[in-house]
């Protein structure tokens, strides 16, 4: 089965710091390049990671062109893979949505962290984004919760983290009794 897993948010809600434990977890560390397409597999190439992780504030898609999406449809349109893990701006969008779940089957996984716990991410990064931006990215976000099915996974916290990462990895499905995520299924 061909599975694309999606993780999207609002700026600071730790979409690349779970990326990077499911990086680390799958062992997917093997760069790869294909034109502006960039980012990571495992030895089995089974395990895709889109994005650039190298200990930067702004990484995952963040580091890809904003042109990337039409390549990443054509990489996913090959399936050569079992599943590709992908986070971040340049692809969390309803056009690639749109288009991927006429190809493979997708979860769509939505972090959500409350406002403190947000502004105090912010101040730690250093963030000077616009607020006009970050409405624009949380428009986004709420367009997509709003219109297509998702899992919806609190985030404020280690624990979360990890209760996240293996809800993630695991393709929707938990071992945990009692998962702090909802869906919207």
């Amino acid at each position: 089965m061909f599975r694309v897993n999606l993780i999207g948010g609002v700026p600071a809600t730790g979409k690349t710091t779970i990326m990077k434990e499911i990086k680390k977890q799958l062992q997917v560390d093997s760069f790869f390049e294909k034109g502006i397409l960039k980012g990571y597999t495992d030895k089995k190439k089974d395990n895709y990671i889109f994005g650039v992780y190298n200990n930067e504030l702004f990484e995952g898609t963040d580091k890809l062109s904003m042109a990337v999406q039409p390549k990443a449809i054509e990489f996913i349109k090959e399936k050569k893979f079992q599943s590709i893990f992908i986070e971040g701006d340049r692809l969390f969008k309803p056009s690639f949505i749109n288009e991927i779940k006429k190809i493979v089957d997708l979860n769509i996984y939505i972090l959500q962290v409350d406002n403190q716990n947000i502004e105090n991410r912010h101040i730690l990064r250093g963030d000077e984004q616009s607020e006009s931006w970050l409405r624009a990215k949380k428009t986004t976000v709420d367009n997509i919760k709003n219109n297509h099915p998702v899992h919806l996974l609190i985030n404020n916290n280690k624990t979360h983290i990890i209760e996240n990462i293996e809800y993630i990895i695991r393709n929707g499905k938990s071992k945990i009794k009692n998962p702090l995520q909802k869906s919207l299924f």
